[in-house]
């Protein structure tokens, strides 16, 4: 009986021993397994791998950022009418029986499709009641700016002959009704800025209809203001020339191309009530006259012929490139043929041949 015993325990001593090994082995080998995990790691204040991409020889160059910018421009529009019209066929009855959607409702894609709409706002809006002693003086209500918002036409021009034709306040309620309707304002000391694909533009606005050259010392110097204040497109919009005059005048030639150098990127032009041509000039365009366009100063269709005048620019790391890219849309300031309706439209292929006409007779005025 004892002899089983002794027999029992040193089998059990046995079985013990072996586990022991066992547990030993395992200890080992996770001892093993850390130390060749940690092989290669970095010690305390060491530096991490690098995750940045491979280097070729020349360099890596990450792509440039490339933009470009469509800006429209159209002629003269004047949302309102004078008050010695009979009311029945004018703007502003128009206004009253359509609403405000109908004048650019067939255009309105064009400027939707751009990223900035820049027109001249020939004439007020204003409450005021006391006209100015002139031929024609042409006003609107204040809440008719709202039919440059609704058309997405981004911008307006207010300095002209008819800017001062309710009072010298006028001026100043055009420019509140349009800042109200979120349009951009801009003329006489104003220079405006917008922001468009984050490039900066400036919209400046002169006013010169006695053929002299009295408003380059204004028009210049709020270039040269542009400049300093960072903007990397500096539109002029010009009032000149001579009335029902198809051919630019030496005055409107020499002050386009001293805008462009003294900065300018784009001179366009308006006030003849019709069209003029345009030129390129040290790879900047200048229109020098874009005609009516949404007109509410005449029932009449003196010469219903204008266009939309269309410039695209390309930018890389938001540096401006040579090479604009011009677009001319033929269009007319009315749908009906035989009387204004204050809707601009875009010509027709008849229309459109005889426009290109006049637009190619006046650029060859320009060969002096």
């Amino acid at each position: 009986m004892v002899k089983r015993e002794k027999t029992s325990v040193s089998r059990g001593l046995k079985v013990f021993a072996g586990i022991l090994v066992a547990a030993a082995a395992i200890l080992i080998g996770v001892a093993v397994w850390l130390v060749t995990s940690t092989q290669g790691a970095p010690s305390s204040g060491a530096s991490e791998p690098s995750t940045e991409l491979p280097v070729t020889e020349a360099g890596f160059q990450p792509p440039k950022k490339e933009t470009t910018i469509t800006i429209s421009f159209a002629g003269d529009c004047t949302l309102g009418t004078d008050e010695n019209f009979g009311y029945s066929s004018t703007f502003n009855a128009f206004y009253d029986e359509q609403g405000p959607d109908y004048f650019f409702s067939e255009v309105k894609d064009i400027f939707a499709a751009d990223d900035l709409t820049v027109v001249n706002c020939e004439g007020v809006l204003t409450d005021a009641t006391t006209r100015e002693d002139k031929e024609y003086a042409y006003k609107g209500k204040p809440e008719y700016a709202e039919i440059f918002a609704r058309s997405s036409i981004e911008a307006a021009g207010t300095w002209n002959n008819h800017s001062y034709d309710y009072g010298w306040n006028s001026h100043a309620d055009t420019v509140n009704a349009l800042e109200a309707a979120g349009v951009t304002p801009f003329g006489l000391d104003t220079v405006g800025y917008v922001e468009v694909k984050d490039i900066k533009i400036a919209l400046i606005n002169g006013n010169m209809l006695t053929s002299h050259l009295s408003e380059e010392g204004r028009v210049l110097p709020q270039i040269r203001e542009a400049q300093d204040q960072g903007a990397q497109v500096i539109i002029v919009q010009m009032h000149w020339g001579e009335m029902s005059e198809y051919n630019p005048l030496d005055e409107q030639i020499q002050l386009a191309h001293d805008c462009i150098d003294a900065g300018a990127t784009i001179v366009v032009g308006s006030h003849q009530h019709v069209l003029q041509g345009y030129e390129e000039y040290n790879g900047h365009y200048i229109s020098y006259g874009l005609g009516n366009f949404c007109y509410g100063g005449s029932r009449g269709l003196f010469d219903p012929d204008c266009y939309i005048f269309q410039v695209t620019l390309s930018f890389v790391e938001d540096e401006l490139q040579e090479g604009q890219k011009l677009n001319l849309i033929p269009c007319l300031i009315s749908t009906d043929r035989s009387v204004n309706d204050y809707q601009p439209c875009r010509a027709n292929e008849e229309e459109s041949a005889r426009i290109w006409g006049k637009i190619e007779d006046s650029n060859a005025s320009l060969d002096r």
